[in-house]
């Protein structure tokens, strides 16, 4: 309890504007004992995080994330500007170029980043293993590199088996290198995660895959087309609800995935973001 009352009291400064895009009551919490002069969230923030704020904007629960959080913004007065483009760190492009020269060739590659934090957002692993040989055996890759925390190094090894044209980048370096791997891929297939909204940043064609959660509403900005979603899917069922296990994803055929990689690679032109 000591530890968070001082956590709390660090917040507070001379702010004059505190902007929650969460919603939650933590969040909520941290714009009240921040004390900025104005504290904008979200009308219909869960968990009572309303009450921190002095600024409580109406936006539309059906807008996608990120047009939510600008939704805040706008609400206030101030202008939004829907610029999703990346760049990568400069000290990190030395790092991913050796890697890439070592391990995979100046040729084209596919990144694919099957992991998540949450099995029922996760396609199962026998699945990505025969997308894998799919892509390979169509020669519709040379190289694939599998993209994921280095916690995750040995799952992903075991997913590459022995094919040589599979390579796990998992470890090899800081995030900023997966994001270079992504930047420089003809396309990227993976779970709902953090690697889909970089392939937007680099308007990198991809293939998102969705059980649980909505991809108008949590994928990949703008792109919600290049996504597919489970037969399954349901908005009732939550992602947190661990009794689902990996059933919504596992509905997702692997034919659809492999047609949906065909299509983005013969058609790789993709709207500019931003």
């Amino acid at each position: 309890m000591a530890a968070a009352w001082r956590f709390f009291r660090g917040l507070r400064g001379d702010y004059a504007l505190a902007v929650d895009a969460q919603g939650l009551a933590r969040s909520g919490l941290m714009a009240f004992a921040s004390g900025a002069r104005r504290r904008i969230g979200f009308a219909n923030a869960a968990e009572g995080a309303w009450l921190g704020y002095n600024a409580r904007i109406t936006v539309s629960p059906e807008a996608s994330a990120v047009d939510r959080m600008l939704g805040l913004l706008e609400g206030a007065g101030i202008e939004p500007i829907a610029d999703c483009r990346l760049r990568v760190p400069e000290d990190a492009e030395s790092g991913w170029s050796a890697w890439r020269q070592a391990s995979i060739g100046p040729d084209g590659h596919i990144a694919i980043a099957p992991t998540s934090r949450w099995t029922s957002k996760e396609w199962p692993a026998d699945h990505w293993r025969r997308l894998l040989a799919g892509l390979l055996d169509e020669r519709l890759a040379t190289r694939i590199v599998l993209l994921g925390a280095a916690s995750e190094t040995a799952r992903l090894r075991d997913l590459a088996g022995d094919r040589p044209e599979v390579v796990v980048m998992a470890g090899a370096g800081p995030l900023a290198m997966s994001m270079a791997a992504v930047r420089d891929a003809d396309l990227l297939v993976a779970n709902d995660s953090a690697m889909l909204h970089a392939a937007v940043g680099f308007d990198v064609p991809l293939v998102g895959l969705f059980g649980p959660t909505d991809p108008v509403i949590s994928g990949p900005y703008g792109r919600a087309s290049d996504c597919i979603v489970s037969p399954l899917a349901d908005a009732a069922i939550h992602y947190r609800d661990r009794g689902i296990g990996d059933r919504l994803m596992r509905a997702i055929p692997v034919d659809t995935v492999l047609a949906a990689c065909r299509e983005r690679l013969a058609n790789p032109a993709v709207e500019v973001a931003g």
